[in-house]
């Protein structure tokens, strides 16, 4: 790094697709709750229900707080939006190869009840630079 500078990333500029492929749902969620911005979720509740069809389980993520919570084998009665879809798929939106939107439209997910409370939780998670400095500011 003092010599060339920072390293650049190959590839796209995205690292740990292929880490987050291999996470369960729960450490997955466990990534998402590191992602959220707290400054900017603060008052804001909501509950989404999981349905994961190509590994055959049901999750229950909410927000309250300013924290993440999720349950597994259960869904709640207050649940704004229900979400199903694959794991990989959420894999995808979550890396940021795709959208909420893109993935409805081609049939990839479906959402029952208020789908813009997603954007609750998504829309207020922070991207990390990957490359920055070590040694130098």
């Amino acid at each position: 790094e003092l010599r060339h500078g920072a390293p650049t990333l190959a590839g796209g500029g995205v690292r740990g697709r292929g880490l987050l492929r291999a996470m369960t749902i729960e450490q997955l969620f466990d990534t998402i709750s590191v992602r959220l911005k707290q400054e900017d979720v603060g008052g804001l509740t909501t509950t989404v229900n999981w349905n994961f069809t190509d590994i055959d389980e049901k999750w229950t993520l909410a927000l309250s707080n300013r924290t993440l919570v999720h349950t597994k084998g259960r869904h709640s009665a207050e649940a704004a939006v229900t979400v199903t879809t694959k794991r990989t798929t959420l894999i995808s939106i979550v890396t940021q190869e795709t959208t909420f939107i893109e993935q409805n439209q081609e049939g990839n997910v479906a959402l029952e009840g208020d789908a813009m409370k997603l954007q609750d939780i998504f829309g207020n998670l922070d991207a990390f630079t990957p490359n920055f400095n070590i040694v130098e500011p």
